[in-house]
């Protein structure tokens, strides 16, 4: 049948991402009033794929329900498939999965119908219903489960040949892998992914492979990179006058400035992103970004807003019903409550957070969730238990080349050397904190620690020594952290840099300004509720009392 609308010519118009062009061509459609049969089940069809392109998902779904009552009148079981798996992914998106799982059997019915007809012709639309339960099971936090549907609707993708939903599919494998922690296969998958929608000019899943690419170069701690991609795939998305896309971009850089220690750049960008994910009600984009800003505002020692932060976060996350977001969401509520000296909450949290995000199996975010439950807990908890964190971290460490849970296991087990009385064991401590702080930056928050720690275990040094290098070399690590804190408007590291810098000058037997130091600190930790620093460094105060 001669295609006298050209709707082949629309299709294209959208997968480039050319929805402006494409909204005039349906709108001429549309004046004709001509359509009927076959060109109008066409039409709705080619009006949902518009609607998706546009993030418009309730007219998309009102579209989905046209095409399946017309396609059901005239009796074209294919097209019902159509409208149906139309349905299933604007409910998806929509966060309606609940209305999703009768809408999945009746598909799978009319599959099994059609294809005891003509076999060849349902292929496309397997893979596309395989698509809609890998992203189900993603957005479920069920990454195993979710990578494997992927899998096997992009073999169906590449027996039928659609270059377009084969580089969305190979997306989705290559994000199923990243979830897994697995870099090399997700790069492989996403670069695919970049080659396939660069050579047919699919512009909106480049933006998103482009994205993809630079999580993984996250993830893998190669920040120079994650930033070159991202900020690629902003300019992309902004020519396209696409506002997910550009709000997801912003996402991906503000989180590369972060973990690269930019904090001010990074909240500004998050409160763009921000911006843009309640324009448009995009209730996932919005739980992210608003637990990377509690995270800033924990940074910052801003303890009650960063809870906050967090809880909104948190109960946008448990209607989702993803295991990792949740658990990332009670891991950062832990980690506040560290902060303000609830200790038993604290561990409450971390306990539930590890609970869920092993069962995930994503082994980033397990290393970092033990990493965190030690230390933070350090001086809390037995040793015993924080051994058996260890041991688990050490068995994710010696299966995974991963340079975050690398060096996250090397911290932790720093952490617990340094706790040591014995000077090998101190000794042993102070060779891993050197090489974090001399090495490339692999995540900020080990960089901060490492920096921390180096400082009290040299100032434990000075005070057994009294040599003059030491005193040299800690004051040149006490600076590099002054500056980090006012790069980062930190008030819990300046509170920590001021108590390093009292504990030099009593050392170096100032005590006058030893004690106005310490009140600063002080003052500092009071005002902004870190109860814990507020302990340590009350104790130091007594001691000027003896």
């Amino acid at each position: 049948m001669k295609d006298s609308f050209n709707f082949g010519n629309i299709y294209k118009l959208i997968y480039e991402g050319k929805n402006s062009k494409a909204k005039k061509k349906i709108e001429g459609i549309e004046k004709s009033r001509i359509l009927i049969d076959d060109k109008l089940l066409t039409y709705l069809d080619l009006k949902c794929t518009y609607y998706i392109s546009i993030n418009c998902y309730e007219d998309g779904l009102r579209t989905a329900n046209q095409l399946v009552d017309k396609a059901i009148q005239y009796e074209n079981k294919m097209r019902e498939i159509d409208g149906l798996l139309y349905k299933i992914l604007n409910l998806i998106k929509l966060e309606k999965k609940s209305e999703v799982s009768s809408l999945i059997k009746i598909v799978e019915k009319n599959i099994k119908k059609v294809a005891k007809k003509d076999p060849s012709l349902i292929i496309a639309r397997k893979a596309r219903l395989l698509t809609s339960k890998g992203v189900i099971e993603y957005k479920s936090g069920n990454f195993v489960q979710s990578l494997d549907l992927h899998k096997k609707s992009l073999n169906l993708c590449l027996n039928v040949g659609n270059d377009y939903f084969t580089a969305i599919t190979l997306l989705n494998v290559s994000e199923g892998f990243l979830s897994q922690g697995k870099m090399n296969k997700a790069m492989d998958y996403c670069l695919e992914s970049i080659r396939i929608s660069e050579s047919a000019n699919y512009l909106p899943v480049l933006a998103l492979s482009l994205q993809n690419q630079g999580a993984i170069y996250k993830h893998k701690s190669e920040l120079n990179q994650a930033l070159k991609v991202y900020k690629r795939s902003l300019s992309l998305s902004q020519k396209l006058d696409n506002k997910y896309l550009i709000g997801s971009a912003l996402y991906g850089i503000g989180d590369v400035y972060r973990s690269s220690g930019e904090i001010e750049d990074s909240f500004q960008t998050f409160q763009k992103c921000l911006k843009i994910f309640e324009e448009l009600d995009n209730q996932r984009g919005i739980s992210i970004v608003l637990s990377h800003l509690g995270i800033i505002y924990s940074d910052r020692g801003e303890l009650d807003l960063s809870l906050e932060y967090h809880q909104k976060s948190l109960q946008i996350k448990k209607k989702s019903g993803n295991k990792l977001f949740v658990g990332t969401s009670l891991n950062n509520i832990a980690i506040v409550y560290s902060y303000k000296g609830e200790l038993e909450v604290a561990r409450e949290y971390f306990d539930n957070a590890y609970k869920l995000i092993r069962k995930v199996g994503n082994d980033i975010y397990t290393s970092l969730t033990l990493y965190y439950f030690i230390r933070f807990l350090i001086a809390y908890l037995p040793l015993p238990v924080l051994s058996n964190h260890l041991a688990d971290l050490k068995e994710i460490n010696d299966r995974q080349e991963n340079k975050i849970i690398n060096q996250a296991y090397s911290l932790a087990k720093a952490l617990i050397y340094n706790r040591s009385d014995r000077l090998a064991k101190k000794g042993m401590a102070q060779q891993i904190f050197e090489q974090v702080i001399e090495g490339k930056m692999v995540y900020y928050d080990f960089t901060v620690d490492a920096l921390l720690n180096m400082c009290g275990y040299l100032i434990y040094e000075l005070e057994k020594t009294g040599k003059e290098v030491v005193l040299e070399e800690v004051k040149k690590l006490v600076d590099k952290l002054w500056e980090v804190a006012k790069s980062q408007h930190s008030y819990w590291l300046f509170s920590e840099t001021y108590l390093l810098q009292s504990k030099i000058a009593l050392l170096e037997f100032d005590i006058e300004k030893a004690q106005a130091l310490l009140d600063k600190a002080y003052a500092i930790a009071s005002e902004k509720g870190l109860k814990s620093l507020v302990k340590r460094i009350y104790k130091e105060k007594e001691s000027f009392l003896k």
